[in-house]
């Protein structure tokens, strides 16, 4: 058996065990996931894997949007973002 080095200079694979025939792993993005508006502040916000068996339940972007909390700062600061 010739060693991997005699293999390499002959211009075939470096070790035994390489192979050309690999499958690339599934890469999912982001932008592939769906998205729905919150019901508090209007943005939008991507589908979580905690979320999968209650996604059509899920209304609200976060914790500060389903207590009010987002809304009862945007009430008390007037509407506008800060440092705008």
């Amino acid at each position: 058996m010739l060693s991997w080095w005699t293999r390499r200079a002959a211009g075939g694979p470096a070790r035994s065990d390489c192979t050309t025939d690999r499958t690339a792993p599934v890469v999912h993005r982001k932008t592939d996931l769906p998205e729905k508006p919150c019901a508090a502040c209007g943005r939008p916000f991507a589908w979580r894997r905690k979320w999968a068996r209650c996604w059509e339940d899920v209304r609200f972007c976060s914790d500060a949007c389903r207590t009010g909390r987002r809304n009862a700062a945007r009430h008390r600061d007037g509407g506008t973002k800060k440092g705008a």
